[in-house]
């Protein structure tokens, strides 16, 4: 049996802070979606398992959730298995997004179980030896797990049938949580569960890495990056299981852009294009950090530098505040009036020749101005 295992598409993500991308950047999470039904039919899974956050809020548009399920309902295996997330927590049967999106699939033909309750699904009625525990939002925040209730669920395993935790928040090492907020829960929990394997939601970072011996826990991450901090290029797992046991585990590539973050220190303009080893960088967006001090006439290059580098990528974002111009007797003559403490101090550092001294001087009274 094959499980297609996948979580936070966050469908209806608007992106607002990158300008005129944005509306490509959402448009492109159903792309995922989309390649992501594509490969669970091409490896015949039977299973198609979204960990949460599905959708990237509760009032998601409706036509969000029409275009969702128009594409779910391209599943060609038997069963969907769909987990709220802390962005799409279940309110009730008939609340957003989960009481339209479930009228929407009514006429498709793929059945679907949402994962509402805390309590054990059993999928015999889709005809799959399968058993689920799993650990739904019902709140955006809490610092509370959803997942205590199932150590105290009894199980009898007898080698032929799949014991599934779904969960949805932090884990313990892997996931940014200093403050608790996002239903943490520890490895130690997740191990000592009565499940075979955990398929856990809300971390966009995949986990764990490829060639690991017998994991217990697979994160999907997001199956299509969304900033600058997911630098993983957008995926899912396929899970090949026989009775309780994970046979083979397969990381699927599904994302169809992807986020740098380049930092270069540079001494003349034309060493930017250098620095950058980005592959299609059509569909890259790019956050340029540069540090370092040109010649006067080298940063004035600059514009027409990121002007072409804003028609190769997808998104370019720069950052400028630690790189300065050189400082000269020219430099220190053109920016401050002669006899104030600035132009003395520098140009009395210049002439000692102690030239580094008198960049950190220049670079200082500049932030003092800011």
């Amino acid at each position: 049996m094959k499980l297609f295992a996948t979580a936070d598409l966050h469908l209806g993500m608007k992106f607002s802070t990158f300008g005129d991308a944005g509306p490509d950047l959402s448009q492109a999470r159903y792309g995922a979606l989309e390649r992501c039904v594509e490969a669970a039919n091409k490896e015949k899974c039977e299973l198609f398992i979204i960990a949460g956050d599905l959708f990237d809020r509760q009032n998601v548009a409706s036509s969000d959730i029409l275009k969702a399920a128009e594409l779910l309902s391209g599943f060609a295996g038997s069963a969907l298995l769909i987990l709220p997330g802390n962005h799409d927590f279940f309110t009730g049967a008939d609340g957003k997004p989960w009481g339209e999106f479930l009228r929407v699939m009514e006429s498709s033909s793929v059945p679907v179980q949402l994962l509402s309750e805390t309590r054990r699904y059993d999928l015999d009625h889709f005809d799959l030896p399968v058993s689920v525990f799993p650990g739904p939002c019902n709140k955006k925040h809490s610092s509370k797990d959803s997942i205590s209730w199932i150590k105290d669920t009894p199980v009898k395993r007898d080698g032929s049938r799949l014991f599934l935790g779904l969960a949805h928040g932090s884990v313990e090492g892997y996931s940014p949580d200093t403050e608790g907020r996002y239903f943490p829960m520890t490895q130690a929990q997740l191990e000592q569960a009565p499940v075979d394997v955990w398929i856990v939601g809300h971390t966009h970072r995949p986990a764990p890495e490829e060639g690991t011996v017998t994991p217990r826990f697979f994160i999907p991450g997001t199956p299509e990056p969304d900033g600058f901090d997911c630098r993983h290029q957008g995926g899912s797992w396929i899970l090949e299981c026989s009775g309780g046991n994970v046979v083979t585990y397969t990381r699927i590539g599904t994302g169809g852009y992807r986020f740098y973050e380049i930092e270069a220190e540079i001494e003349r303009a034309g060493e930017i294009g250098a620095a950058l080893s980005v592959e299609t960088p059509e569909k890259s967006l790019l956050s340029l950090y540069l540090k370092g001090a040109l010649e006067k006439s080298e940063y004035d290059k600059l514009p027409a530098v990121f002007d072409d580098l804003r028609k190769r990528y997808f998104y370019l974002r720069t950052d400028v505040t630690n790189l300065d111009e050189v400082v000269n007797r020219q430099t220190v003559d053109d920016e401050f009036t002669a006899g104030s403490f600035p132009h003395r101090l520098l140009r009395a550092l210049l002439e000692e020749g102690d030239v580094e001294a008198a960049q950190i001087a220049y670079r200082k009274l500049g932030e003092t101005a800011n």
